[in-house]
Parts: structure tokens; sequence; C-alpha cells
């Protein structure tokens, strides 16, 4: 009979003698989400797998394997289904991580499905090695075939091809750093897994616009974070803004007073200006002339916002190499 993850997960942890509490402890995650897992309400992320395969002694496809047993009787070949569901999709690397000695565990923003994540093998030699492991690279957009199956937490993929090559993302230092904190923050905040085409659209929309612009794009970081709120029904509420307002992060709202339940909020000399950069967008963006210290702390306060209204979402490594950027 076929075993659910979060019911292989409950019987090893028995198995071992753990309780909720040691496995959260020793993964670095909350009770309450090994509880959600062996309820199967959710998933590990997938970066946690190699984690835990490694904590009870088994392995990655061993976790993963829903295949049930065979049945003793045997159906006619008329009858008989392929269970394989190849589909073809779009996809955004997000991030990648090695097992195995031949494999990668890739985490994908795809067009049909939301984040998603494949098990793909990468050959150690020959010139298939070099090409898939370059295919996934972070914000890679890829056309894929994979193996999508409703109880399986991980897919495999069949075929992988870029639906975009780029001509300057990955070769300009300038836009390698601005992709390299893309890449980061969108694997910490797409959490959803089901289709928003819109938002997809978005996102390949502005890969391919940075990829194609030759100068005046040291705001794209913070244009694209602003307008990814929409997306994500983050927006802050804009209206109703008097001089001398204070700007409250987590109500997201102007307000004449300073909130005194917390110290979340911009001062007046900041809140003024909030407004008019909102209206920032890819094509005008470059009238905004920002000093460095202006640009670092303006993605300091939208990042605070987004620490405030998702889930879990962490402090990011990769903004201290912007601040590095753009005079």
């Amino acid at each position: 009979m076929e075993q659910s993850l979060g019911k292989k997960l409950f019987a090893l942890r028995r198995e071992h003698g753990l309780t909720q509490d040691t496995v959260a402890e020793r993964l670095g995650v909350s009770p309450q989400a090994v509880s959600k897992w062996e309820n199967d309400s959710s998933c590990p992320d997938v970066m946690l797998l190699p984690q835990i395969a490694q904590l009870y002694n088994t392995t990655i496809d061993a976790l993963l394997n829903n295949n049930p047993e065979p049945e003793v009787a045997i159906l006619p070949a008329e009858k008989r289904k392929d269970t394989v569901m190849w589909q073809k999709t779009c996809g955004i690397v997000l991030r990648t991580v090695k097992y195995k000695d031949t494999g990668v565990m890739a985490t994908v923003y795809t067009e049909s499905g939301g984040r998603t994540s494949f098990a793909v093998s990468v050959p150690q030699r020959g010139r298939k090695s070099g090409a898939r492991g370059a295919l996934l690279q972070p914000l890679a957009l890829l056309e894929m075939e994979a193996d999508f199956r409703p109880t399986a937490s991980v897919h495999r993929l069949k075929d992988v091809k870029l639906l975009h090559p780029f001509s300057s993302l990955p070769f300009d230092p300038r836009k390698a750093a601005i992709a390299l904190f893309l890449a980061e923050f969108l694997y910490h905040a797409l959490r959803e897994e089901a289709e928003n085409r819109p938002l997809f659209a978005y996102l390949r929309h502005s890969l391919l616009w940075l990829d194609a612009c030759e100068a005046d794009f040291s705001n794209f970081h913070l244009v694209f974070l602003m307008r990814l709120s929409r997306f994500l029904g983050l927006y802050p509420n804009l209206e109703h803004y008097r001089a001398g307002d204070y700007f409250d992060l987590r109500a997201a709202c102007f307000t004449p007073v300073r909130p005194s339940v917390h110290a979340d909020c911009l001062p007046p000399a900041e809140a003024s200006h909030l407004a008019r950069l909102m209206r920032m967008n890819y094509d005008t963006m470059r009238f905004f002339r920002l000093s460095r210290a202006e640009r670092a702390r303006c993605l300091e306060v939208i990042l605070s916002y987004y620490r405030l209204h998702v889930p879990a979402f962490p402090v990011l490594k990769s903004p201290e190499v912007l601040k590095e950027l753009f005079d």
C-alpha cells in the first residue's frame, strides 16, 4: 500500500526513538513544522531533505519514493495505463543543492504549478554534464518536461532547455550581483505551490528587461521588490498621506502619530518620500538619483517590510554585496 511522506517521517522518528522537539532542534525548525510534516499538512523544504535522510539513516530516494508495491494480479495489456504524467511547463530556477554524487535538487518557480521541487540527474563526465549544470543556474529561464504526480513532493525531470538564453545577466558583474540577490529573495518569498501566471509573467518580463538593459539599472532591485508586493497581496496603502505622517510598516499605511506598541515605522522625513518612490517603474527609475547610502536604506526598509509580512522570512546575506555597488 502507498505510504505518504508524512507517515514515513512519523515511522522513522518512532523507529529512532526521537521526539518531535529533538528532530526540530537538529534540523533547525520548529516542533510545529515537524508535526505538520508527519500529518501531511505540509512538506519539508527541499533544502532539508539531505539532513532528514542523514538523521534517519536513509536516502532521499527512499523518502520520496511513493510508488506502491506491484499488485499480484496482472491486468491485460489493453487495460494497463502508464502512471507517468509527463507535462511541459516553463520555470525560473531559484536554488539548487547537490545530493549524492550525480544528483541535484532544484527549486523552480513554474508557470503551471508555482514553487516546485525537481530531482535532476547530472552526469559527472561528458558534454551533458556541463550543459545540464549550466542550465540550472539561479534565475535561468527554462522550458521543462517533467513527471508531475499529485502525491509527490519532488518531481522527476525528463528534459530541460533554456527558454530565453541571457546575453548579459550572468556576465555583467553588477547584473550578476542583482541576480544573486533576487534568487535568494525569491527563494524565501515565493512559497505558493499553485499556478499564478500573472506573477510568472511579471518575473519573466523583469528578468528579460534587466538582461536587455544597457545602463541606468541601479534602482532595478528596488522597483522589482516594490512591484512584486502587488502580486503577493502585500502592496501598502499609500492613500491619505498628510505632511508629518509616519508610515506604519506593520499596518502598511500612513498614520499621524507614531505607533506606541511597536517601533516598526518610518519617521516623517522618510515617509514623505515613500509614495514618490513607489511610483518608480523600469522606464522611469533612471530619473530617481539615489546615493549609495540612500539606495541601501531603501533596500533595508523594503526587506524589513517583507520580513514583517512574509512568515519566517529570514535576514538575507546577499544585500551586503549590493551595498558596495552603484555609486
